[in-house]
């Protein structure tokens, strides 16, 4: 193996490493169905100190959101409430409803990450909970980086986003319906891409590094 082959194998490494710390970390800190202050602060600190996890998702989300939560120095109950809430699902378990430390089964989506996301031009939808943020905050950063934002499933889409707090009952649930349609729509006309945030947002961050890439 060559020296530069050895150096990426041992970044993933310590990606994958500082990643499955994190979560575990969360999983600690949820276990009892409350996240209080010295853990949100703990949890910031952490992260602060092991700063290879935000190179790597979900870290770098998980960051955003908590650097969010402290901006003002005041932890609202709704900002602690949907913290949990995005760690709970993020973790995939649920210890006070079923009283267990294995992760839930993921949903079966339709979704495929091989293709391309392309912003400029491009019609999106976004459907579930995301943990980038509010429905707000990917619409908006999908028009800045030149994207269009449809509220729903219409023949002229071109990417459905699927957030990765989507609950496992997706299809029983009023976000269900543009999933199912988008499905029906790309086996019929290869339209739209059905992609998940994850896809989508390491999108956001290769358009962010073309962007501002000098010109050769």
């Amino acid at each position: 193996m060559s020296i530069i082959a050895q150096m990426h194998a041992d970044r993933y490494r310590l990606l994958t490493k500082a990643t499955q710390s994190l979560l575990g970390i969360c999983t600690g800190l949820i276990a009892d169905g409350q996240l209080n202050d010295a853990e949100i602060r703990f949890l910031s600190l952490w992260m602060k100190e092991n700063d290879e996890v935000l190179l790597h998702w979900p870290g770098d989300i998980i960051a955003q959101r908590v650097t969010a939560v402290l901006q003002d120095g005041a932890i609202t109950e709704e900002e602690r409430k949907d913290l949990l809430e995005t760690l709970t699902s993020l973790t995939g378990i649920h210890f006070v409803e079923n009283g267990s430390s294995e992760p839930e089964a993921p949903a079966t989506l339709p979704i495929d990450d091989s293709a391309p996301v392309i912003f400029v031009d491009k019609e999106f939808c976004f459907t579930g909970k995301f943990i980038y943020g509010t429905r707000n905050a990917c619409t908006g950063t999908t028009t800045v980086l030149g994207g269009i934002v449809a509220d729903r499933v219409g023949k002229n889409l071109d990417y459905l986003v699927i957030g990765s707090l989507t609950n496992p009952t997706w299809a029983y649930e009023a976000h269900g319906r543009k999933i199912e349609q988008a499905a029906i729509n790309r086996a019929k006309t290869g339209k739209p891409q059905i992609v998940s945030e994850r896809h989508w947002t390491s999108a956001i961050k290769q358009s962010a590094i073309t962007k501002h890439q000098p010109p050769t």
